[in-house]
């Protein structure tokens, strides 16, 4: 391999991790901001569906309930030390197994 060839592959090499870190940066602000929505305000979510919020106390529950969710999906491809998705793929399954528990945490407080 020559010089060229191994300073276009390691070029090639940093720009794929920079598009990758900014997508999951991207991905990461997206899912905290709809979380968020979901979590403090789902009549906004039910109304932009043309449902009353008040008629529809399921709604408001499922959207709680999946707003905590993502939103600590969300803060952890943000906050996550991993550098990479070999290093976060294991460590992926215990930690939304941890988000679920926080799912029915919160559905059973806001009863």
């Amino acid at each position: 391999m020559t010089t060229l060839e191994s300073i276009s592959r390691a070029a090639e090499s940093d720009a794929t991790r920079i598009t990758g870190r900014v997508a999951r940066y991207a991905l990461a602000g997206v899912r905290i901001v709809n979380g968020s929505v979901a979590l403090i305000a789902p009549s906004v979510i039910i109304g932009r569906f043309g449902e009353s919020p008040a008629r529809d106390s399921a709604a408001v529950y499922g959207l709680r309930m999946f707003g905590i969710r993502t939103v600590l999906i969300g803060a952890d491809a943000r906050w996550s030390r991993a550098s990479s998705s070999t290093q976060a793929t294991p460590q992926a399954p215990r930690r939304w197994v941890s988000a679920a528990g926080w799912d029915g945490a919160w559905a059973s407080r806001s009863r």
